[in-house]
């Protein structure tokens, strides 16, 4: 790494990890690996939120621009909050860079807004904000190895908060008219015929549809997804089995597999949150097994009629799995011989 690479953004990396609001002086050493981090893996990674934010604006208007800007500056206010009280009581935290960059954090927070619904309050998008823009540091200082989305950890808890005590909470809007609508899954389970389109496909691809304020848009979801693998963030292991699997799975159960892989939803998901590289098991074939468990446990739930819930559920419940599963001990030497043999079993490079 030379500094030549890296000087134009020594000052970036200072001011992005607010050194000087917490009093700490940033050495070169971490101002060029901060630049490194945020220019390669986290900036540009950014740039793949582009395509849905946009279409976020188009399809709910003033309503996106609402939420983008509360989400973003309610995470971006409670992150550096939280790294200018770390800083005063103990500022080997931040100088090791434990905690997550406060601007990062404001941009990944805006992946909320892929999995929760178009018609829940702001004042709980507030509140899950600030909880996410918490637990995301403390999350990656004390459980480094818990490979875990903060984001949709963090929506699965209030989600469960909301069904227990505030049941009418968690609502969909109408993109055209606003106003409260039915859960799309269940609407299409009420018409009886679970290999028919409850819209035209032209409408399920462009957004116009209930869901999510960033994740309506299939086709925006999509464009994110390739920009993301473009920059090598995505497991195609893992990919290809949920895709393989989740096709399978529908047809088998006599679902339309379109109607249900064709979701903005769930491709952020895939994008954002499952198969990222970071995310998803290092060895290439339980990466490919971990696919197919989320693609056949999302079909499950697709035909119980969840909807968001059905994307949220499986991509908390799989990297719990995948957490478990790299606790597991050691397997013996004749197990382990077993499997080298495997096609594919190999641990990628990162």
């Amino acid at each position: 790494m030379s500094h030549k690479k890296y000087g134009k953004i020594h000052g970036i990396a200072y001011w992005a990890s607010f050194g000087r609001l917490s009093g700490i002086p940033a050495s070169s050493v971490d101002a060029l690996a901060l630049g490194n981090s945020l220019s390669d893996k986290r900036l540009l990674l950014a740039v793949a939120y582009t395509p849905v934010i946009i279409a976020g604006f188009v399809i709910y208007g003033v309503l996106a621009i609402e939420l983008a800007v509360t989400v973003f500056g309610a995470a971006l206010v409670t992150a550096m909050a939280l790294q200018f009280s770390v800083a005063k009581l103990k500022p080997s935290l931040v100088q090791d860079r434990r905690f997550a960059d406060s601007l990062w954090i404001a941009i990944n927070g805006l992946s909320l807004l892929f999995l929760i619904p178009s018609g829940i309050n702001l004042s709980i998008i507030v509140a899950i904000t600030a909880g996410f823009s918490i637990f995301a540091p403390v999350q990656q200082m004390l459980l480094p190895k818990l490979k875990l989305s903060t984001v949709a950890f963090c929506v699965l808890v209030v989600y469960v908060i909301i069904n227990t005590y505030m049941p009418n909470t968690w609502q969909y809007l109408n993109p055209s008219s606003l106003t409260p609508t039915e859960n799309p899954i269940r609407l299409w389970i009420s018409l009886g015929k679970p290999y028919a389109f409850p819209v035209d496909a032209a409408t399920l691809w462009t957004g116009h549809i209930a869901g999510s304020v960033l994740g309506s848009s299939a086709m925006a979801a999509t464009i994110s997804l390739i920009l993301a693998w473009y920059l090598r963030r995505l497991d195609l292991f893992f990919l290809i089995g949920f895709a393989a699997a989740g096709i399978i799975s529908f047809n088998f159960m006599g679902i339309n597999p379109v109607f249900q892989l064709d979701s903005g939803q769930l491709i952020l998901a895939l994008a954002f949150m499952m198969a990222r590289k970071d995310l998803a098991p290092e060895n290439r074939f339980f990466s490919a097994a971990s696919g197919i468990l989320s693609a056949v446990a999302f079909a499950l739930l697709r035909a119980q009629g969840f909807s968001l819930e059905a994307v949220l559920f499986t991509t908390v419940g799989i990297q719990l799995l995948n957490f478990v599963v790299y606790l597991i001990p050691a397997r013996p030497p004749q197990m382990y011989s077993l499997l080298k043999v495997l096609p594919g079993v190999k641990n990628k490079e990162m």
